[in-house]
């Protein structure tokens, strides 16, 4: 991952701040109270550390459909911000009516102020910058204010926004990452509403602290974590400016070059999650922390999981497969060995299959593990029960003539390409060819030895981890055999391919994986470790960054091969989460999330912002040349 670079701190930070902004000066300055000579668009209120921030500059913006971020209008005139200034309680009004252009999303920035002297505010704090995340534009005429009345701004906010907008960074602006094309504006409009999971921007009774469940009831938010990130960020707030917190901090969260303001921070944090000591920051916390229940002992990484359940998954041996389609929704398939389904949920977590099993046919069985989306965006499913293949529409309604393979015996990987689908029989060392109604052909041979998982690249060529050959298969779309071989393959258990064409193998037998390019050599470094043993999942990122998941794991390579994080779960104590007991489920969203099986209580896993957002579903990527790329 691009690590954020460091810039002096002029209120120009991270975005497009306006030139006419000042406010860098390290000594005294006495802050106005907000006009109310026109009409209050909206209200709010800026905190650190649970104490308002007097004289903090609030800015809000826009992304827009071109790319940079875009502008908020003061009727027909454009400005370039709408700006207010905190008073002595912290409290702010943009004094005018605004209106912003759909199909953007908002967001408020409150820049410096004095978080340490109450209501004299004789000190500005220049590396103080918060952040909360509001959601769509309103429909064009409708003013900003006449949906979002009023704003509590804090730590806990920010942390909200960092993690969900960290995906779009690709360096130290923000100003060139929002994407032009339709699936990226979904997945940013997805990211932002993801941010009202964590914490509710309108406060209420729960005003400044973090979500403990979903909106929607069936997600269990990391609260305890997310309070502890608010805490660390909350030391640097309210030191002196210059502080040794600070400094500590910041040279914690910014690689080889340290940030300069506390969203700088949460982004790298966030987008880094591996690149943070916590042995260094954790320490960092109040004696008496401003955010509680907070973690009573130091995590293993600072990943925000959030748990979903429901959609009719069930156990004993809970969700087994995992697919994203291009509305990104998420699709399970459940291994209960009662009854057959597969559970669907939003992009937020909510459930959108029928209770009690999911949705359901006859030809799916019991155990139904492994789905794939087709390039006509039809979920496909194969049964080891019957070696029957479903398919299903998007809306979950079962498409006619799902066929059935009495030859087959032991299905297991299915992959599709732009127009079929691949089904390995890890028993018969076969791999089949089909359509939604009729199976075409049967590959055997160049060196198929238990087929376990199928992918297959953007020249539809099918690449075949054989388990037990320790190898890898490779064939053309007509089923033609191209190659066979791989260096350093152990018991390949899952495959995944990047934007280049490169095929990632993942061991079940050892801690590495495996890089090979598109003639089926070992790149350079392959092998590469990171620790996740017995992996079942793989899958790539839109800057190639590349995930496996383990039993108890989940790690994280550049795209380089370099490890870069790696998961070891910490259950229980002090409200600690980890993840748990995964299977062979793992995907990436569109908004940069990772979403996994987990076995443990029949839940489905979501890890915000830990990825880049890629293009989904893979099957509609290969055909339109963009596998593995930013949407």
């Amino acid at each position: 991952m691009k690590h954020l670079q460091s810039a002096p701190f002029c209120f120009v930070l991270l975005f497009g701040f306006s030139a006419g902004l000042t406010g860098c000066s390290m000594g005294s300055f006495q802050p106005s109270t907000p006009s109310t000579d026109t009409p209050t668009e909206m209200s709010g209120a800026i905190h650190g550390g649970q104490q308002p921030i007097v004289g903090s500059t609030v800015t809000m913006y826009e992304t827009n459909t071109n790319g940079a971020p875009g502008t908020v209008t003061n009727g027909s005139v454009v400005v370039g911000q709408a700006l207010a200034l905190t008073d002595a309680n912290g409290a702010f009004n943009f004094a005018t009516t605004l209106t912003c252009n759909p199909g953007g999303q908002l967001w408020i920035e409150a820049a410096g102020g004095d978080p340490i002297d109450g209501p004299k505010g004789t000190t500005n704090h220049p590396a103080v910058l918060q952040a909360a995340a509001l959601g769509p534009c309103p429909t064009l005429g409708i003013n900003i204010g006449g949906t979002y009345t009023y704003v509590f701004i804090d730590e806990v906010s920010t942390v909200a926004f960092a993690y969900v907008a960290g995906p779009w960074y690709t360096g130290s602006a923000l100003n060139s990452a929002w994407p032009q094309t339709t699936a990226g504006q979904l997945g940013v409009a997805q990211a932002f509403a993801t941010a009202g999971n964590l914490y509710a921007i309108s406060g209420g009774s729960g005003q400044g602290l973090a979500n403990t469940t979903t909106p929607n009831g069936n997600g269990t938010v990391p609260q305890a974590t997310i309070h502890t990130i608010a805490n660390i960020d909350a030391a640097c707030i309210n030191s002196a400016v210059g502080s040794a917190t600070c400094s500590t901090y910041f040279g914690a969260t910014g690689g080889s070059t340290a940030t300069t303001n506390t969203l700088q921070a949460l982004v790298y944090m966030a987008r880094h999650i591996g690149g943070v000591p916590v042995a260094t920051v954790y320490p960092l916390q109040p004696t008496t922390p401003q955010f509680s229940p907070n973690l009573s002992t130091a995590p293993t990484s600072f990943a925000l999981e959030v748990l979903y359940t429901g959609g009719g998954i069930k156990g004993p041996d809970g969700p087994g497969g995992i697919a994203i389609d291009a509305n990104n929704n998420i699709w399970i398939a459940s291994q209960s060995q009662s009854t057959a389904g597969i559970g669907e949920f939003s992009n937020l977590g909510v459930v959108k299959s029928p209770l009690p099993n999911g949705w359901t046919d006859s030809s799916l069985s019991v155990g139904t593990t492994f789905i794939t989306l087709g390039g006509n965006g039809s979920l496909n499913a194969i049964t080891q029960g019957n070696s029957c293949l479903t398919s299903l529409n998007n809306n979950g309604s079962i498409i006619s003539g799902a066929p059935c393979n009495t030859a087959m015996t032991d299905t297991e990987g299915i992959a599709a390409g732009s127009s079929h689908l691949w089904i390995a029989d890890t028993n018969l060392n076969e791999i089949s060819e089909v359509t939604t109604s009729a199976y075409t052909a049967t590959l055997s041979g160049n060196g198929l030895n238990h087929p376990y998982a199928v992918a297959v690249d953007d020249s539809q060529n099918v690449w075949v981890a054989n388990f037990l050959g320790n190898t890898y298969s490779k064939f053309t779309s007509a089923g033609v055999a191209v190659s066979t071989g791989g260096s350093g393959l152990n018991q390949p258990g899952s495959v995944a391919l990047d934007k280049s064409s490169n095929a990632w193998f993942a061991n079940r037998n050892n801690t590495n994986i495996v890089e090979l390019n598109s003639a089926g050599t070992a790149v350079a470094g392959s092998p590469f470790t990171c620790g996740a043993g017995n992996a079942s999942g793989i899958a790539v990122d839109g800057d190639g960054n590349v995930f496996t998941m383990g039993f108890t794991t989940i790690s994280e390579y550049t795209a380089a091969g370099i490890c870069e994080f790696q998961s070891v779960p910490a259950v229980g104590g002090g409200g600690t989460r980890g993840i748990v007991a995964v299977l062979s489920g793992l995907a990436i969203d569109g908004s940069g999330n990772i979403w996994f099986s987990s076995s443990t209580g029949n839940q489905v896993g979501e890890i915000i912002g830990m990825a880049a957002p890629v293009v989904t579903p893979l099957a509609l990527a290969a055909n339109n040349g963009t596998l593995g790329t930013r949407p």
